[in-house]
């Protein structure tokens, strides 16, 4: 029987990257399902682009209100059998706390890392205001859709916001605001989402890190004699001053003196951060291609999976504000410093013999196609 899937991602872009690869990939086997992709944001304006992407059988909808009014009469009038979200920010559980209470299938799809929290500086909260008052609006709607008090819904927010909470110190029905069902990466994300956000160990799958799957045809070629820089979101996300990106970029740029280096981009990477390396010749940009290089230098995003599966030679640089690194990287990389003079050497290293690589708790990988098992999942 046909079905109507809904997928929601907060910014355009992230639909690009799962959503459409579901949805791809159940077209292969049957083009009569009708799918939806909600978006709330699309600061890089890639509107044209992702419309471009997506097949004839779905549709690009933007949250245009963020009421709990709003929410139900737009899933209403959808009327999704299913409703997909890829991780449990305020916005995805607004929507999943609304569709909980009208009677649609919730699935949560992990996407990326969960990061320990930061302090964020006053000053980002004062030039983000938009952004807080509407994700006041979103708690005031999850506080409607499970019949609680506002007050009580965005103070326990709030302190999770800027606190570190965990939802699960705060009396709410977590079963009205969580999915029915969590697709992880590994055994150790069930345990993490059971401890933040009260899921049950029974509710969630592992379906691998889906990323993996390229794993085998990225092994086709020789690896190269070359370093790949991973790049993430911190400056464009608010959680790194770029004063603090420029510097490390100034490093990067003068120690890697003639060897390659690509720099692979996250899709909402502000290239302007990049610009002192753009006009060197072995510096190559990377969009799209994930390359097979000796050494691997990153922060803390998921891409660094690929890297530790591909070589132990991985440097984690530290920024001095940032003192919540996840022990599941740092314990899987050469090095993890924040100093010039160690990234220098890293650089000119043949082996590295500290690197634990014990990662399929974290990005598990049997072969088998984790796009694949996620469908099975959603079906």
């Amino acid at each position: 029987m046909d079905k109507r899937f809904l997928f929601f991602e907060l910014n355009l872009v992230g639909i690009a990257r799962y959503p459409l690869q579901i949805v791809n990939k159940i077209n292969t086997e049957n083009r009569t399902n009708q799918f939806y992709f909600l978006y709330v944001e699309d600061p890089g304006g890639k509107i044209k682009e992702v419309n471009r992407l997506i097949p004839e059988n779905s549709k690009l909808i933007k949250v245009e209100h963020s009421s709990f009014k709003s929410l139900r009469k737009l899933l209403l009038k959808l009327d999704p059998d299913i409703l997909v979200v890829m991780a449990q920010r305020i916005p995805d559980s607004a929507l999943v706390s609304v569709a909980n209470k009208i009677g649609i299938k919730t699935i949560m799809l992990q996407h990326g890392l969960y990061i320990p929290f930061m302090k964020k500086d006053n000053s980002i909260f004062i030039s983000k205001i938009y952004k807080v008052f509407r994700y006041l609006q979103y708690s005031i709607v999850v506080a409607r859709a499970i019949d609680q008090n506002p007050f009580k819904v965005c103070w326990a927010y709030f302190n999770i916001l800027t606190k570190g909470k965990k939802i699960t110190q705060y009396d709410l029905p977590l079963n009205e605001i969580n999915t029915s069902k969590v697709l992880v990466y590994g055994d150790y994300w069930k345990r993490y989402h059971q401890s933040e956000f009260g899921y049950s160990l029974e509710q969630q799958i592992i379906v691998g890190y889906p990323d993996l799957d390229q794993l085998n045809a990225i092994k086709q070629h020789p690896q190269e004699d070359a370093v790949c820089y991973i790049c993430q979101t911190l400056v464009e996300d608010d959680r790194l001053p770029r004063v603090d990106m420029d510097r490390f970029i100034n490093i990067l740029s003068e120690n890697i003196g003639n060897k390659k280096l690509y720099i692979k981009l996250h899709p909402r990477s502000n290239l302007a951060i990049y610009k002192p390396l753009m006009s060197r010749k072995n510096i190559i940009f990377l969009d799209k291609e994930f390359p097979y290089c000796e050494k691997y230098i990153g922060h803390y995003s998921s891409l660094l999976a690929m890297g530790m599966h591909l070589t132990n030679k991985i440097f984690l640089w530290k920024f001095e504000n940032h003192n919540e690194y996840p022990d599941y990287l740092i314990n899987n990389v050469c090095k993890f410093s924040s100093n010039k003079q160690d990234l220098d050497k890293f650089l000119d290293l043949d082996n590295c013999t500290e690197a634990g690589r014990c990662i399929d708790e974290y990005f598990f990988y049997d072969g088998v196609d984790s796009i694949k098992k996620i469908i099975k999942n959603i079906l």
